[in-house]
């Protein structure tokens, strides 16, 4: 089995390694955030304003002093805790919402979750975050509510699809036939079948999440300051890209490696699960 899963993750090059070379430094700056930066994120000096990179400041200060790659480390982890949570969120509620839809297909329960799910999706988790952060306020919490409750509706259907398309097969139906009751053979049989299609859509809301959040805090609405955040970043540089635009370079380039690193492990984590995908490969 093990050789089998190398073999699988050798075959989908170079996605997922490139992938996970840039998620993994991405990781690496988050946890290296959790116990040193060069300096305090929130640390101002404004008289060292607007330095250009240096022995003292790498990659230089902003408008208030700041070091900008202590920043970075800390929107580093600003991102992945929104993205963990949110994915929790949408796990936690997706999971056992699809294997209950799939388990009733058609019937009233099926039936409830689809539309709830279609109601969710009405309002794009966007939206849903401005709804939110204009009753009450902006915050991490507000962001992880409602990118997590779209993401509960995303993963329900994924894994509606997934479970049916499992309980059509022979073995799954023998293990229906004797009588085994269904929460066995939803944890038994189903997930772990499913599990593949599950992480993929997991690294592709995950990027989401990320893009999410930076897309409010562009806009005020996500990490509230003093916090580091790299759309909040962003926002701060927008009026200085003439004067300096390293300010807005470095946390835009950040956003951009974080979700190619996550699309590029999901496309190659795919490939690697999908029988289907391997055999043309190997044509």
């Amino acid at each position: 089995m093990r050789l089998l899963l190398v073999r699988k993750i050798r075959g989908s090059l170079p996605q997922i390694w490139i992938g996970g070379i840039l998620t993994g430094a991405v990781l690496v700056a988050a946890l290296l955030a959790s116990v040193w930066t060069p300096y305090p994120p929130d640390q101002q000096v404004i008289m060292e304003r607007l330095q250009g990179p240096s022995m003292a400041h790498w990659l230089g200060t902003d408008l208030y002093g700041r070091d900008i790659l202590s920043r970075i480390l800390g929107g580093a982890q600003t991102a992945l805790w929104v993205g963990l949570a949110a994915i929790g969120v949408g796990l936690a509620g997706g999971l056992p919402l699809g294997l209950s839809a799939a388990m009733n297909r058609n019937g009233l329960i099926d039936t409830a979750i689809a539309r709830g799910a279609d109601l969710i999706f009405a309002f794009p988790a966007l939206l849903s975050a401005v709804l939110i952060a204009a009753i009450h306020g902006p915050g991490m919490v507000n962001v992880i509510v409602a990118v997590g409750i779209f993401n509960i509706a995303v993963f329900a259907r994924v894994v509606r699809g997934a479970a049916l398309s499992i309980m059509a097969r022979p073995f799954l139906q023998a293990a229906i036939a004797i009588g085994r009751p269904w929460p066995s053979v939803a944890v038994v049989h189903l997930l772990p079948n499913i599990a593949g299609v599950v992480a993929v859509q997991a690294t592709v809301q995950f990027a989401a999440a990320i893009l999410a959040e930076a897309a409010l805090s562009y806009l005020g609405l996500g990490i509230k300051p003093p916090d580091p955040s790299w759309g909040k970043m962003l926002a701060d540089a927008q009026t200085l890209l003439y004067l300096s635009p390293l300010q807005a370079i470095v946390p835009g380039l950040a956003i951009v490696w974080t979700v190619l690193g996550l699309n590029l492990l999901g496309d190659g984590l795919r490939d690697a699960l999908d029988p289907k995908l391997r055999s043309l490969r190997a044509i």
